[in-house]
């Protein structure tokens, strides 16, 4: 989801970060959300820890469903903002006149500074469990944000109707796109098990981290593949064979936001 911030792999002793999926903004919007028709959209690309291995891919009986949602790309404002471009279509999908800026405003912030050594090994950040962690533009080293502070901004917008499927199976997301509900999901930039991590303090806990770390939009499946719309490449319905990127999910600790 965002550039790799983070370029070495994880020893014994600690690793250098660079950011996830590309970058961020301090900040936050005061007024009320604002509504849009439902097939109003974005047709311009730039605005407008693991819970275990998945042995086999779990499977729907629908041949196929695509929700045509239109991409929305987070660069180059937002280099290491996936999450929130995911959720800038997902948000304008469901009738909201939002964008990416507006809501790299809005994502609560860990706002715990970055420490490393001479060698530019971190040591102590932010927990992405609490905010976004870094610069989200990529002006400077960031990271990457997780389901509970998203879940609070959609919330914003959404209110009740906010869902955080976080720790359900896979056929429940499958279950969002055949009702036309879009998910914000966490996977890899390569959409297949991280194999990079690192780690860094944070207060007294310590935090774990894949390099590779992005968030997507899915609006589709059929037997062997998911659909997403892609906001790091800026694909629109980006067909991903589906076990790996199952696995990369898990990996990330199976989250996903959507809506009801």
């Amino acid at each position: 989801m965002h550039n790799l911030l983070m370029k070495s792999f994880v020893t014994l002793v600690a690793l250098t970060l660079v950011p996830g999926c590309s970058q961020r903004t301090p900040g936050g919007q005061t007024s009320a959300p604002k509504r849009m028709e439902q097939n109003e959209g974005v047709s311009a690309a730039s605005e407008a820890p693991g819970l275990g291995a998945v042995s086999q891919p779990e499977r729907s009986h629908q041949r196929k469903v695509i929700l045509r949602i239109p991409i929305i790309s987070q660069k180059p404002e937002l280099q290491n903002g996936c999450e929130v471009t995911s959720v800038a279509m997902l948000l304008r999908y469901a009738g909201f006149n939002v964008g990416k800026m507006e809501l790299s405003n809005q994502i609560p912030k860990d706002g715990d500074a970055l420490r490393e050594t001479r060698t530019g090994v971190i040591t102590h950040w932010g927990n992405p469990n609490h905010g976004f962690v870094g610069d989200i533009t990529g002006t400077a080293k960031g990271y990457a944000v997780y389901n509970k502070p998203t879940e609070q901004m959609m919330k914003r917008y959404l209110g009740k109707r906010t869902l955080n499927l976080t720790g359900s199976s896979f056929n429940v997301v499958l279950d969002q796109i055949k009702n036309n509900k879009p998910v914000v999901v966490w996977t890899t930039s390569h959409f297949s098990k991280p194999t990079k991590w690192v780690t860094w303090n944070h207060g007294k806990d310590k935090i774990k981290a894949t390099q590779e770390e992005h968030a997507v939009l899915v609006v589709g499946f059929d037997p062997h593949h998911v659909y997403v719309n892609d906001p790091l490449t800026g694909k629109q319905a980006l067909q991903v064979a589906r076990t790996p990127f199952i696995e990369s999910w898990v990996a990330l600790g199976r989250q996903a936001v959507s809506y009801r």
